[in-house]
């Protein structure tokens, strides 16, 4: 079948002259930032840090069989050509979608570089009225660390940038009375921003990224802030901790690594990622997203998002968290981006940088990185056998382990196949 169907149901500080740290091509496992309901970014029930042990997401139960007599507006449709050698794919998707009621999602592998599978699941509009195209744009949440990681590892490469460099005056944002409320920010460092030890602990501050009124009213702004808003707030906030003397996932820290990125080689962020990785590569489709449905690419996914938030865009009352409760246009370098899954498995195919366990790790033999916001999920694995693999979805559950499973299920797929296309 082609077309449209349905189926049922501390380390070593380097200076500019030295040679970054790099290890042989292995096996990296890295969780970004999985999101859980009540702050978008995670909780203490569900942390979304990296994880150094390489730990394998919890099995959240076997997928449910298919269930051919189902009514059809139970059906899900399916896009995209069929490939045969890859139908497990499909059974694993779909089952996935199942389990968590995902209403749309598409996924993209390829094999030795190039495309092998490309597929669209379930609804392209909240109406389910049609079917969800395989190269629609979806929110790809902290994957889009694994591009300002990049950047700044080949600044350093290249001479530009050292891990020991102070990131202060590299910001050039200056907090909004002219002071720094916590003078040892001068002391934070790119390693410490990477290491996510920039003395930020989001669940001590305001975490302002997913609730932007904090900003807006500490500045009087009447817009929605912007990441350099984001970044006044923050260095007029006391740090939680001393630099590099504890560990914390933090979004902030990578709205600055990519604020250090544009001062550093004076081009915009994307700018810069599109001319050093994306353009080489031949990568299009991934963007700079939006939060409001307004000023989304027409061909952008629905965010299929029940939870409740004040409006930051001038709406009364509440909305879609999704929708209009945050402002994805200030995470830049933390989670700005969205990507079409072929667009994002090329990419990562052409990473040549990854920032793992405190080292930098040239030409990785393996990635794994997972990403979300409100209403969307997105997972990305470069695996050892040449295979890359992108899955994403319009929908996330409010815990790690049902979210990350699909990595499991979509391996024991691929696993199986006998002949690939």
């Amino acid at each position: 079948m082609t077309g449209t169907e349905h189926a049922g149901r501390s380390t070593d500080r380097p200076t500019r002259r030295r040679v970054l740290r790099a290890s042989a091509a292995g096996s990296v496992l890295l969780a970004g930032c999985l999101g859980t309901e009540g702050n978008g970014d995670g909780d203490e029930d569900a942390a979304d840090g990296d994880t150094a042990d390489g730990g394998e997401p919890s099995d959240d139960g076997e997928p449910p069989e298919d269930d051919d007599g189902a009514d059809e507006d139970d059906d899900r449709p399916v896009t995209g050509e069929t490939v045969p050698e890859l139908e497990a794919v499909d059974e694993a998707t779909l089952a996935y979608m199942d389990d968590l009621d995902l209403g749309a999602g598409a996924v993209a592998i390829a094999r030795d570089g190039d495309l092998v599978f490309e597929r669209g699941y379930g609804w392209g509009d909240p109406d389910r009225t049609e079917p969800a195209e395989p190269d629609a744009f979806y929110r790809i949440g902290s994957i889009s660390k694994l591009f300002t990681g990049e950047a700044v590892l080949r600044l350093i490469d290249e001479g530009e940038l050292a891990l020991d460099d102070a990131v202060y005056p590299l910001l050039e944002v200056e907090p909004p009375g002219g002071d720094l409320a916590d003078e040892r920010v001068r002391d934070v460092t790119v390693e410490h921003l990477l290491n996510h030890a920039g003395g930020w602990d989001r669940f001590e501050h305001a975490n302002p990224l997913y609730n932007p009124q904090v900003v807006m009213e500490a500045l009087e702004l009447e817009e929605p802030p912007d990441a350099a808003d984001v970044i006044r707030y923050m260095l007029d906030q006391p740090l939680q901790f001393a630099p590099g003397s504890d560990t914390v996932y933090s979004n902030f820290g990578y709205v600055l690594l990519a604020r250090v990125v544009e001062n550093v080689t004076g081009e915009p962020y994307q700018e810069h990622l599109e001319r050093v990785l994306f353009e080489p590569a031949g990568v299009e489709g991934i963007e700079l997203g939006h939060t409001p449905p307004s000023e989304r690419p027409d061909d952008e996914i629905w965010y299929d998002d029940a939870e409740q938030c004040p409006s930051v865009f001038g709406a009364d009352g509440e909305t879609s968290c999704a929708d209009g409760g945050f402002v994805l246009e200030a995470f830049e370098g933390a989670g700005e981006h969205v990507a079409r899954a072929r667009s994002l498995v090329a990419a990562v195919d052409a990473l040549e940088w990854l920032w793992a366990d405190g080292r930098a790790v040239r030409e990785p033999g393996a990635i794994v990185y997972n990403g979300s916001h409100y209403g969307s999920f997105a997972y990305a694995e470069r695996r050892p056998d040449g295979v890359t693999v992108a899955a994403l979805f319009n929908g996330r559950h409010p815990s790690v382990e049902p979210s990350a499973v699909i990595r499991q299920e979509l391996a024991a797929a691929l696993e199986s196949v006998d002949d690939w296309p």
